[in-house]
Order: C-alpha cells, then sequence, then structure tokens
C-alpha cells in the first residue's frame, strides 16, 4: 500500500478524502431535524425551542470529541505506519482515557450546574423546564462517547 498523499493530488482525491466527513455531517444534521421534528410533533413547540436553545452544549461535546479522535487517529496512524506498534497503542489508550474523563467531568459538572447553565444558554420561564430536562438526559447519553474513536480497529 503506498502513500497516497504523494501521488498526484486533484480534485478526485480531495472528494475521496473528505467523502466520509461531509458524510458523517449529512447524518449528523438529518438527526437534528428528525429529533426536533418529533420533539415539535409529539411535545410542543416551546419544547423544540428549548431544544434549540440547549443544543450548543451537545454541539460542544460532539466538537471535542471529533477533535480527539481525528487529532489522535493521525498520530496512532503514523506511529503505526512506522511500526512502532507499542508507542500506537499507548496514544490510543491514553486518548480513550481522556475522553471518559472528559465525559464523567463535562457531565458531572453539567448535572450540578444544569439550572444555571439553562438560564445562561438563554432559556426564559416557558422554555426552562424543558430545557433542564433535556440536558438531564443528554447529558449522560452524549458525554461518555465523546473522546471514544467511533471507527477504531483494534491496534
Amino acid at each position: 500500500m503506498g502513500n497516497k498523499l504523494g501521488k498526484d493530488f486533484n480534485f478526485i482525491s480531495l472528494i475521496g478524502f473528505t467523502l466520509p466527513t461531509m458524510i458523517m455531517m449529512i447524518f449528523m444534521s438529518l438527526y437534528t431535524m428528525v429529533d426536533g421534528m418529533f420533539v415539535s410533533q409529539f411535545v410542543n413547540t416551546t419544547a423544540l425551542s428549548a431544544l434549540n436553545i440547549v443544543f450548543p452544549m451537545m454541539s460542544v461535546l460532539l466538537a471535542v470529541g471529533i477533535m480527539l479522535s481525528t487529532g489522535s487517529s493521525a498520530v496512532i496512524a503514523k506511529e503505526l505506519g512506522e511500526g512502532k506498534i507499542k508507542d500506537a497503542r499507548k496514544h490510543f489508550s491514553f486518548i480513550t482515557l481522556v475522553g471518559v474523563l472528559f465525559g464523567v467531568v463535562f457531565t458531572t459538572v453539567g448535572l450540578i450546574f444544569i439550572e444555571p447553565l439553562v438560564w445562561v444558554m438563554g432559556a426564559n420561564e416557558a422554555t426552562f423546564s424543558y430545557g433542564c430536562d433535556y440536558l438531564r438526559v443528554a447529558f449522560p447519553n452524549n458525554s461518555y462517547g465523546s473522546g471514544i474513536f467511533l471507527s477504531a480497529k483494534k491496534i
């Protein structure tokens, strides 16, 4: 297997490298839209407003997870390519631990300070309880996976 980046770099090769990320972003956007449709249809529009007010917290979690996974996968792939299996395993274990610790800390702090956080995010009396309810469920479900690789192979 040769170095794909060392070959002729053109529009097709750019699409080949960026297509997985674009597909992930499309599915994440679809997930957000479908989630909004269900909340507005089966709860009410005030709940949808609350969800949109507090959703940036989930975006922060997603951003940290993507940052940890893409940055570390580049380092790990480089080490695997150089035959440094032990170093790659060590870095994989470390970044997984960092991701889990970040999730635990983020969830704990988020749940402790959930009410002031929802007010700071812009909630009013009508959206406050919906925002708190959403984050009480979303923090534990989304935080613990923030640094875990979505497509990690056994090293």
